[in-house]
């Protein structure tokens, strides 16, 4: 008899495992949702008979280490065995690169005044340094951005030399 279980997955997890019926129609997966503690694992365990297989996504899924050497051995010694469901789904598309930096469209002389007041600690504010890039109409500037873009307020970014 094949026999799906798993943490944390769904019944479409075991659809390429051919996982047999129990007598209401349902298919025979017990699916615990917490690792350690396993209820659905012992109720399986149970009511193993000799022969049957046990369909896990991933090894993972019987535990780590010891958790691993002994779930597995509880498995065997019903005279059951163990098999990987073969997932064979395509990978995932590559991911898409993330918005372009908006930085270097800020012009020069704005730049400048801003990391004037930016690297003037004792003079002026942070805010004093993104009131200027506010207005000159770039809102979306941040302290993050200045601190990514200038340096922090103590130690500014050496300028790379331009090629």
């Amino acid at each position: 008899m094949n026999i799906g279980y798993g943490i944390n997955r769904q019944v479409k997890d075991f659809a390429k495992a051919d996982i047999d019926l129990d007598g209401f129609g349902d298919r025979r997966i017990w699916v615990d949702t917490d690792d350690k503690v396993r209820p659905q694992f012992s109720d399986m365990i149970m009511l193993l008979r000799t022969g049957d297989v046990v369909h896990v996504v991933s090894m993972a899924d019987l535990g780590r280490g010891f958790d691993l050497a002994e779930n597995r051995r509880k498995i065997e010694a019903h005279g059951a065995s163990i098999e990987l469901v073969d997932d064979a789904s395509p990978p995932p598309e590559p991911r898409k690169p993330g918005p372009k930096p908006r930085w270097p469209m800020i012009p020069a002389d704005v730049v400048k005044r801003g990391a004037d007041r930016w690297h003037s600690p004792d003079i002026f504010t942070w805010q004093a340094a993104i009131k200027e890039f506010h207005d000159a109409g770039f809102a979306w500037v941040t302290r993050a951005t200045l601190n990514d873009n200038l340096g922090t307020r103590n130690a500014p970014k050496q300028k790379e030399p331009e090629a």
